[in-house]
């Protein structure tokens, strides 16, 4: 008996996906309200020609400054009095043409025929948030690498078609919050760089479209996109501190290795001579060896928050060691940007001979 074949007609769709972006203009903690609007005027100015692929078509997208929505309020990460004052509305529209996808049978891997085409079009639109959700998350980390700490939006949604799709959560930025706890380390430098330049340079990185790091360069990437999840500040403990070392260790290690040693000497050669606290880095990267192999007394995570003494003691201890690897780190990333580097790479070299 021969098996009967179904066709299913490709069905297409048009989707307008629109994100409502809250963000913070007053009492930034890494620059000022000038700073925030200049970050937002990147955007702006790149408006309708930034795009990102969803069903094999690049969609662009469009970026305006928004009143804000009625139906916003019950989404909002801040309150709304609140917004009308400190805050901005950022708005990002994506316009698009898509396959409304089907449902498989798991067993035979063909197209299931009892899934409505509504529901198959409501999977279809959400599929749509989501991809402009990441393009917006990866068009955050680009602007924190071009003015480091400075823009982070609040919370949020994506709505398509007028229909709520995807909640945005509050991104924790850490890079502000490092700059200024290694205030007095001042080392390395970070500055102000063209967002375009890094927009194309991380374009170019093998994997960054497909959201996987697979080279040294992506996988330091990829942990510097960590950094913006969870906060230190309670249950994750050094958390920043692991992802951001986990960054220079794909960027300046040997191997499987990284020694203190190397680490001080690579950074060094790259980022310029550290001159002054030079013990930090080498009690930086102490402290994350301490910390990973047992040998630091931790506090539970339902304790974190707690005031006792010994708990206060490891949240100070924690707090330059990860500040100071999260801002190498960018600084690292910075300028691999603005030399439109994919790689780092070192020589030991001898000394010629010397007389007596």
């Amino acid at each position: 008996m021969r098996q009967k074949i179904v066709e299913v007609a490709a069905e297409r769709t048009d989707t307008r996906c629109t994100a409502y972006l809250p963000v913070r203009v007053a009492l930034t903690l890494s620059g000022s309200t000038q700073d925030v609007l200049a970050a937002l005027q990147d955007l702006l100015d790149l408006t309708g020609t930034i795009s990102y692929a969803f069903d094999a078509r690049n969609v662009a997208i469009r970026f305006d400054l928004a009143e804000y929505p009625d139906f916003f309020q019950e989404y909002a990460e801040v309150p709304i009095k609140g917004l009308a004052r400190g805050y901005v509305m950022l708005r990002a529209t994506a316009e698009s043409e898509h396959v409304v996808g089907h449902f498989y049978d798991p067993e035979t891997g063909a197209p299931s025929l009892n899934v409505s085409f509504e529901d198959r079009l409501d999977a279809s639109k959400y599929s749509a948030a989501e991809e402009l959700k990441k393009a917006l998350f990866e068009l955050v980390l680009a602007s924190n690498l071009a003015r480091p700490g400075i823009l982070m939006p609040e919370g949020g949604a994506i709505f398509c078609d007028g229909v709520r799709r995807v909640a945005i959560p509050k991104w924790v930025n850490p890079v502000a919050h490092a700059i200024q706890e290694t205030h007095h380390v001042n080392w390395p430098s970070t500055k102000t760089i063209p967002f375009s330049t890094v927009w194309n340079w991380l374009r170019d990185v093998p994997g960054f479209k497909d959201g996987i790091g697979n080279t040294e360069l992506g996988r330091a990437i990829a942990a510097f996109s960590y950094l913006f999840g969870n906060s230190i500040d309670g249950a994750h403990p050094f958390l920043h501190g692991l992802w951001a070392i986990l960054g220079l260790e794909a960027i300046y290690g040997e191997g499987t290795e990284l020694i203190t040693r190397l680490l001080v000497e690579r950074t060094n050669a790259f980022l310029g001579l550290q001159t002054s606290h030079k013990k930090a880095l080498k009690e930086m990267y102490s402290f994350r060896s301490t910390f990973l192999h047992g040998d630091m007394n931790i506090p539970f995570a339902h304790c974190a928050y707690h005031g006792a003494e010994l708990i206060e003691l490891f949240h100070d201890r924690a707090t330059e060691p990860e500040a100071l690897a999260v801002r190498v780190l960018v600084a690292t990333l910075q300028k691999m940007a603005e030399e439109q580097r994919h790689l780092l790479s070192f020589r030991t070299e001898v000394n010629p001979p010397q007389t007596c």
